[in-house]
């Protein structure tokens, strides 16, 4: 009987091992099976997504803990904030896409990951380690792409709520009878209270309430040429500090006597476009294009901090065959940040630029 588990088992785990070597991942640039690739990339497809929607629906930061060499790392702790590292980087050095686009920034907040829900997600790639010679240097520690849902994938909606004060109202809804425009609608309201778990005056579980919309455009004619086109709102306010009726301790500095209030509440407006036109037989042109905008406005006891971060992101790539190589030179690279901040009263623009960041990838044709 041990003999027939243990062969059950090897099937099993041959079966899954089968299944992930015909995926086929994107962050690479050049489409191919996630088995053919040199660089460590691990596809995790739709049915662990599915399984995540039942533990945590409202965001994606338990399916990326389970995932190897990969650790969300608490960030802002009185708000609950998190971002992901990976093999040992600190979480500024991973590069967070959404279908190929920085949406979430440059250099995602502590909350981008907790505002993103996995009800309309096909598959996540992610690169463990260096991809800075794709990405330039924001990806020295790995890229992680988040892939929508297409189409052709039924509507859904879900309804969900906890013992602990969680409430997630979500639905996802798919349009494909035009002939060559098809489109999704995601929308959700999230809401957690606060919870002081262990009674000392402080929320434990900080309290926010979200609400999320984004439609996504696809146009396509043929093989040789397809359009998309995706935009984005989220607002959300979050809440930690001390709960209603509790002030600090005693012995405290005069100017924090009193309750401690720990805010934030955020905008974030996004919008981008991918383009594909296959120019002949062995040439296609790749182009890629996205802007953000992040408003906060943050309040840390008798402290107020608002800022906004503006990112533009331009890339055009061309791929193709030859000499049984597949290759993929383009220019473009890390977007354009600038943040805007006031500090001790006055007024601070800050403009980053990371640089221009031109690519050139040959690998093996499979």
């Amino acid at each position: 009987m041990r003999t027939a588990a243990l062969a059950i088992l090897a099937t099993a785990f041959l079966s899954v091992a089968a299944a992930q070597e015909t995926v086929i991942v994107t962050t690479t640039r050049v489409p191919s099976l996630v088995g053919d690739e040199p660089i460590r990339i691990e596809a995790v497809p739709s049915e662990e997504i599915e399984e995540n929607l039942t533990v945590q629906p409202g965001n994606i930061s338990t399916l990326l803990n389970e995932l190897p060499s990969a650790r969300i790392q608490s960030a802002a702790p009185g708000l609950g904030g998190v971002g992901l590292q990976l093999r040992g980087m600190p979480t500024r050095h991973t590069l967070v896409l959404t279908d190929g686009l920085p949406l979430l920034g440059a250099e995602p907040d502590d909350f981008g990951l907790l505002q993103t829900p996995p009800l309309d997600l096909q598959r996540i790639e992610l690169i463990k380690g260096a991809a800075s010679a794709l990405y330039g240097g924001s990806a020295l520690g790995g890229v992680l792409n988040i892939v929508s849902k297409s189409p052709q994938t039924p509507s859904v909606m879900l309804a969900n709520a906890t013992s602990r004060g969680g409430r997630d109202l979500e639905g996802f809804f798919t349009q494909d009878s035009l002939k060559d425009w098809t489109g999704t609608l995601t929308a959700g309201v999230h809401d957690q209270s606060r919870q002081d778990v262990n009674g000392d005056g402080w929320a434990d579980i900080p309290g926010f309430r979200r609400y999320s919309l984004r439609p996504r455009i696809w146009w396509k004619t043929g093989t040789d040429q397809s359009l998309f086109l995706t935009g984005g709102v989220t607002e959300e306010r979050r809440e930690g500090g001390t709960m209603l009726g509790r002030v600090l301790a005693q012995g405290a500095p005069d100017a924090l006597a009193g309750p401690f209030a720990e805010v934030l509440h955020t905008r974030r407006f996004d919008g981008g476009a991918v383009a594909y036109w296959k120019l002949n037989d062995a040439v296609t042109l790749n182009s890629r294009l996205s802007i953000t905008s992040v408003d906060q406005d943050r309040t840390f006891g008798q402290l107020r901090i608002p800022s906004t971060q503006t990112t533009i992101f331009s890339e055009q790539a061309f791929t193709g065959d030859a000499s049984g190589h597949q290759w993929a030179p383009g220019w473009g690279g890390d977007p354009i940040t600038d943040v805007w901040a006031p500090l001790d009263g006055r007024t601070f623009n800050i403009g980053i630029r990371t640089g221009q960041q031109d690519h050139a990838q040959v690998v093996p044709k499979s």
